[in-house]
């Protein structure tokens, strides 16, 4: 379990890792789809895709990295679908550490080349499952002994690192009442509540996760119904790529004790969001970037309501996490390109 003095260590500590990332405060009328006249809420998105490396994960990954390196690590090792890949090499590389990175075959280019470019040593795992890149990650630990692991979310270090993103936006927007944060394996939401609540205790942190294509991997609001860790579904079949992890035992005591609500967003809404993001705010978010924003349409749109669980009372300051924008954008050049030729061809 972690604390804000955790928290403000980490952020301490990563200063000089990470880039302080703009908030913007104009696009209430795009997000909820109403005239801006209309609204009694404002909507402050949280643009983290500016972040080194496209996302939130530099956070935690850099946390986790420095301290392993104050306690004599030369290498690291962790698994991942593409973001905390691509941040743990980055990190390892600040610190002169060697860094081997396990990825599914079916990673994004764009995450493949950019965790190559940072530096790391990619290996890939048999499977796309989290098993077998655990599996992998095991042999790379047999193979150097005395390499540190650093696991996605699972991890007091990274929460820590994910924690400084909360910090950082209800310091640059104190009037928050709710906070809306994509979940897959739990760091990120862990530790920005952590950081959010300690801050100001009476605003809401909601959950933001894909229900996918099947409705049937929903872990996380099926273990806040629940009230105890649900581990038995299978990942959701998702776009959302980087929210296909199920949260571990650290993050689900955080996640138990902190987080207020879970509205779930089928992959049609997170295509929405991302296309009024991208055509609205001028701003690129990947599908797992794009979940906070379905979320708060959904809730808007569904009857949830943009509301208090606890008291009733409607939010006025509606904070969004647009966590990574790593998105393949290829095909929509390849397009433009083969507009230039058929140009040409006339």
């Amino acid at each position: 379990v972690i604390t804000i003095d955790d928290v403000r260590a980490a952020d301490a500590r990563i200063a000089h890792l990470i880039t302080r990332t703009p908030v913007r405060s104009d696009c209430t009328a795009h997000v909820l789809g109403e005239p801006s006249t209309s609204s009694p809420v404002t909507v402050h998105l949280k643009c983290e895709m500016f972040q080194r490396g496209g996302s939130f994960k530099h956070r935690g990954a850099s946390n986790a990295v420095l301290l392993a390196a104050e306690d004599g690590a030369r290498v690291v090792t962790c698994h991942s679908s593409g973001n905390h890949a691509a941040a743990v090499a980055g990190a390892a590389a600040a610190c002169g550490l060697r860094s081997i990175i396990v990825v599914p075959k079916d990673i994004a280019k764009t995450k493949l080349e950019a965790t190559r470019a940072a530096g790391g040593d990619v290996r890939f795992s048999n499977e796309s499952t989290v098993p077998s890149r655990e599996e992998a990650v095991r042999e790379v630990l047999e193979e150097c002994p005395g390499a540190v692991f650093i696991h996605p979310y699972d991890d007091a270090r990274v929460m820590a690192g994910q924690g400084t993103l909360g910090l950082e936006f209800i310091e640059q927007s104190p009037e928050l009442d709710c906070v809306f944060v994509p979940i897959s394996g739990g760091g990120m939401i862990g530790g920005i509540a952590v950081s959010v609540k300690a801050v100001n205790p009476s605003c809401e942190i909601w959950a933001c996760e894909p229900a996918g294509v099947d409705g049937v991997g929903a872990d996380a609001a099926r273990s806040f119904v629940e009230k105890k860790l649900v581990d038995d579904l299978p990942p959701p079949k998702t776009i959302c790529d980087g929210l296909r992890a199920k949260m571990g035992h650290t993050s689900y005591d955080t996640f138990h004790r902190l987080v207020d609500n879970v509205v779930t967003v089928s992959d049609d809404d997170i295509i929405d969001a991302m296309q009024v993001v991208y055509d609205k705010c001028k701003l690129v978010v990947e599908p797992s970037g794009a979940a906070g924003v379905a979320a708060v349409r959904v809730a808007a749109r569904d009857g949830v309501g943009l509301a208090s669980r606890k008291t009733g009372k409607a939010f006025k300051n509606i904070g969004i996490i647009l966590c990574g924008g790593n998105l393949d954008l290829s095909v929509l050049f390849d397009k433009i390109h083969g507009d230039i030729e058929r140009l040409r061809g006339k």
